[in-house]
């Protein structure tokens, strides 16, 4: 988490001004950004939809003594920690429509994906001729490795992907993203995402179908 990062799950008060909004109590940098990470990734999912409030799951004896051992470990204050049981009581609570525009599809909240991986590691060549992948945002069909921005001869990639879970058939892959910015209006995510994590998506959707043999990013 860079030094402008902080919870994207809450937005900040509409209307309010620069001076007026309130001190978020969770710092922001690296530090920060590891805690969540790792808090997220050993915490149980199912516990957070056992309890009606953030303030609730925090006294939870399991989550309390995994808030505050990651928080120790990155040098996070204790004064933090009820805003970061906030930030992820309602990230795995939060309905959302998942593989479908359809409003009569049931909502989805990361407590139902049982069937899930955290921090997925993949590792494989480029290129491999034997796969063809159409790069996201762009026009054309050109295979991802020979896409805008990549300049890759022969090589690996490797990395670690925050979640893999599957839901209805379907396997999505989710990073978790900490980032403060002005405002959080659909445009401005989408901006953010293009303008920084486009090719992480890219190498991640690859990773992806590679390792679940899919022939293609959009299945």
């Amino acid at each position: 988490r860079d030094s402008d990062e902080a919870p994207v799950t809450l937005k900040r008060g509409a209307g309010m001004t620069e001076s007026s909004r309130p001190v978020d109590p969770l710092p922001g940098g690296t530090a920060t950004g590891n805690f969540l990470h790792e808090f997220l990734e050993y915490v149980d999912f199912k516990a957070a939809v056992a309890f009606d409030s953030p303030e609730a799951w925090l006294v939870h004896p399991p989550v309390e003594g995994l808030l505050y051992r990651t928080a120790e470990k990155h040098g996070i204050p204790e004064s933090a920690l009820p805003r970061a049981a906030e930030i992820v009581w309602y990230t795995l609570n939060r309905k959302f429509l998942l593989g479908s525009l359809d409003k009569a599809q049931p909502s989805f909240s990361l407590t139902d994906a049982e069937k899930r991986i955290h921090e997925m590691k993949f590792y494989f060549p480029l290129p491999d001729h034997s796969r063809s992948f159409t790069l996201i945002g762009a026009s054309g069909s050109g295979e991802i490795w020979r896409g805008e921005g990549w300049r890759i001869e022969k090589g690996f990639l490797n990395g670690t992907i925050d979640l893999v879970f599957e839901w209805n058939g379907k396997v999505y892959l989710l990073d978790w993203k900490s980032n403060l910015l002005e405002n959080y209006s659909k445009q401005r995510l989408a901006e953010v995402v293009c303008e920084h994590y486009l090719m992480q998506l890219q190498i991640y959707a690859l990773a992806t179908c590679l390792l679940y043999t899919s022939p293609s990013p959009r299945d």
